[in-house]
């Protein structure tokens, strides 16, 4: 068989040679695409064999950090009850956060200019 016509792109092929280098082709592909299955497959077993020797040493669970504790009464200064409550409730809808997630330690009046 001449293959000549692979170095030059030019010259005309037959039939019969555009299919046998098509199928050549798609014979290459599919072995690789195979090969490349068998590859990963490999390679999972072994991460599960590493995972499951990792799996059986015994594991060291951290308990989380107790929460701060806040007082659940805000120091109000300078303001009463009901203007504290509305301010937590815009906070709280504003944030995202739910209101009895918040922890308010002191809710103060300032003046103009005051910071």
């Amino acid at each position: 068989m001449n293959f000549l016509y692979i170095i030059n792109p030019d010259a005309p092929m037959a039939l019969k040679q555009a299919l046998l280098v098509s199928l050549t082709g798609l014979c290459v592909v599919l072995l690789e695409l195979a090969l490349l299955t068998i590859i990963i497959q490999v390679i999972s077993r072994v991460v599960r064999a590493f995972s499951r020797k990792k799996a059986d040493a015994p594991e060291t669970v951290i308990a989380p950090p107790p929460a701060p504790q806040v007082p659940r009464d805000p120091v109000l200064t300078g303001v009463d009850e009901p203007t504290a409550a509305v301010i937590m409730a815009i906070v709280s809808d504003r944030s995202g956060i739910p209101l009895e997630r918040l922890g308010f330690r002191s809710i103060k009046l300032m003046q103009e200019g005051e910071k």
